[in-house]
């Protein structure tokens, strides 16, 4: 299966199956368990886009601008849901993986 992004990050974390955000680690171990349960192998391509006006405007930009573009994109903030994936990465493997 291929993955074509403009995120050299998100590329670099695919193709290595590592991060250094804690996050990207628990989404990456669950891709490995999809990979594996599936039979699928993920394979990442980095294509640079000129024209991709969102990517990264979240965290490059002022919160005034960000919010602007939000709502013009409909896009709508989901609050307090690091709190609650921090808790679910707080536990040992097995209860994550019972949940999921």
């Amino acid at each position: 299966m291929f993955y074509v992004g403009d995120n050299q990050n998100v590329i670099t974390w695919l193709t290595t199956k590592q991060a250094g955000n804690r996050f990207a680690r628990f989404l990456l171990l669950i891709l490995r368990l999809l990979e594996v349960r599936y039979g699928f192998q993920l394979c990442p391509f980095y294509i640079r886009s000129r024209h991709n006006t969102t990517a990264d405007l979240m965290t490059r930009v002022s919160k005034a601008l960000a919010d602007a573009a939000a709502k013009e994109l409909g896009l709508r903030e989901i609050k307090d849901v690091l709190p609650r994936i921090g808790e679910l990465l707080d536990r040992g493997y097995t209860r994550r993986a019972l949940i999921w």
